[in-house]
């Protein structure tokens, strides 16, 4: 991997809460998955009206009721409350705001969760759709164990035109968007202190198709973006395709563009984690390899694993120890329970309540 990249991603991996520019939810505890429909009471601090009108002030916003609004969410079925998982936020250019098939084989592969609201089509006022996607941001973030450093973007035609004023413009909530057939120029104004977060550690991706007749408004944005000076870009153009939804092959490029800066992070993270697994540090191993799985792929797939076999281990120690303790050899559990709380730490399940019996 280039060193501008292995920077990138360290960068993410120790920064990320600062970048993220909002505090970090309370611990979620969802873990209903597939796909369903919620409605939000709140708003995103950063959707109020005049926010938005500073940012982007080529639009001028009007109020929204957003419990009056519905979204369409996906959860991969794998999805556990204990692993971060992405989050990718769409905006239709129809009033449908549910996935669409050649994205869901990718959100389960690569851990990722899809809000999309309806009616937030074409039809609707530009800085109502901009908002909305704050909205989801905010509310599925209380609800779900979503990854900071892989909320990402989408749009497809209109989507992808109201995305390209929404990502630039928040650079702080957003760290990658994939402009889908349709992309308007860049005249977002994000705060300064996200300058660098908004051209150097951001992915923009623009895709669109040979026989697209938004191909070279695509093009001409790409080159403003270019000119800005934002380092991180890919141009992707599918053969034969039209004013359509690109093949799932072509999302997945997209996708792995986006994750590209954070790879040598979770390289970095499995590395950690196997030192700290040797070293009988499982608490900490089982953080760093829980950050790894976040990413999918195979690489995530092997994290799981370690997180599975360590879980595992800790409770079998749990059930032998409560097994003593129900035959009255509270003494014997004692120093195993105490060996394990050294070892996993906060990771260390109900062994602090055991220890309480234990010693009784």
């Amino acid at each position: 991997m280039p060193l501008y990249l292995t920077l990138v991603a360290l960068l993410l991996f120790l920064y990320a809460p600062l970048f993220a520019g909002q505090s970090a939810p309370a611990a979620p505890v969802e873990t209903k998955t597939g796909g369903f429909k919620l409605s939000f009471k709140e708003r995103h601090p950063l959707s109020a009206k005049a926010e938005m009108e500073k940012r982007m002030p080529y639009f001028k916003a009007t109020d929204y009721d957003v419990a009056a609004e519905s979204f369409e969410v996906f959860v991969p079925p794998a999805y556990k409350p204990d692993t971060p998982y992405g989050l990718m936020v769409f905006i239709n250019s129809g009033d449908n705001g549910d996935n669409n098939g050649n994205f869901k084989p990718l959100l389960e592969k690569n851990n990722i969760i899809w809000i999309g609201a309806n009616k937030g089509g074409n039809e609707r006022t530009p800085l109502h759709r901009v908002g909305l996607a704050l909205d989801s941001v905010h509310n599925i973030r209380k609800m779900y164990n979503i990854d900071p450093e892989r909320i990402y973007l989408s749009g497809i035609s209109g989507g992808g035109r109201a995305g390209s004023g929404l990502a630039p413009a928040y650079p702080e909530v957003f760290n990658g968007v994939i402009y889908l057939i349709g992309c308007n120029p860049n005249q977002a104004k994000a705060p300064p202190q996200y300058a660098d977060r908004q051209k150097r550690l951001n992915s923009y991706v623009f895709m669109t198709g040979t026989k697209d007749f938004n191909k070279p408004g695509t093009n001409d944005v790409l080159k403003q973006y270019k000119s800005m000076k934002y380092e991180r870009t890919l141009y992707l153009e599918v053969p034969d395709m039209g004013h359509d939804m690109p093949p799932t092959d072509w999302l997945a490029k997209a996708i792995a563009y986006l994750d590209e800066p954070l790879s040598a992070a979770a390289k970095a993270a499995m590395a950690q984690a196997q030192d700290q697994e040797k070293r009988e540090k499982y608490g900490q191993a089982l953080v760093l390899y829980r950050k790894a799985a976040a990413r999918g792929g195979e690489s995530g797939k092997e994290a799981q694993g370690k997180v599975a076999a360590l879980t595992a281990k800790r409770d079998d120690v749990l059930a032998s120890a409560k097994t003593l303790i129900e035959e009255k050899k509270g003494s014997e559990a004692v120093p195993i329970l105490e060996k394990l709380l050294r070892a996993y730490e906060t990771e260390a399940g109900d062994v602090r309540e055991l220890l309480r019996q234990a010693r009784k």
